[in-house]
């Protein structure tokens, strides 16, 4: 794996009775929140990205709103982060193997033309370095 997406809530569990039918309902609600990004292409792990925040007041910005307006502030930093940069070279041997692959090797599943069984390589952003054929 070259990149590491790490993301924790935290709830808060809000409980009342609704009297009608004599029932306690619990809604969570996010208050929190840690998101971090790890770059493992390294010997050594190196954090890209590190927020965390909390929703203090009443008035304060949902965890949920405010994390998509921080990934959405950074979503060409991490597009940039994880394209490759080196292509996708594959072996000859390796090729003839990914043309006359015919099941995923993680779920057995039949390749097919859908977008949910179509056949790709699985690889590392950042290196192109192939790992195996699934979908």
């Amino acid at each position: 794996m070259c990149f590491l997406f790490v993301m924790g809530v935290i709830l808060k569990s809000n409980r009342r009775l609704n009297h009608s039918k004599s029932e306690i309902l619990t809604n969570l609600e996010p208050i929190s929140y840690n998101f971090k990004i790890v770059d493992n292409t390294q010997s050594e792990r190196k954090v890209w990205f590190n927020k965390t925040y909390s929703a203090v007041k009443r008035k304060d910005l949902s965890p949920v709103k405010h994390f998509y307006r921080v990934l959405n502030q950074i979503k060409e930093d991490i597009y940039h982060a994880i394209t490759p940069r080196e292509e996708m070279n594959l072996s000859e041997e390796e090729q003839i193997k990914f043309e006359e692959a015919q099941k995923c090797y993680v779920c057995a599943e039949k390749f097919g033309l859908n977008k949910h069984n179509l056949k790709n390589r699985d690889h590392c952003h950042k290196t192109g370095y192939v790992l195996m054929v699934n979908y």
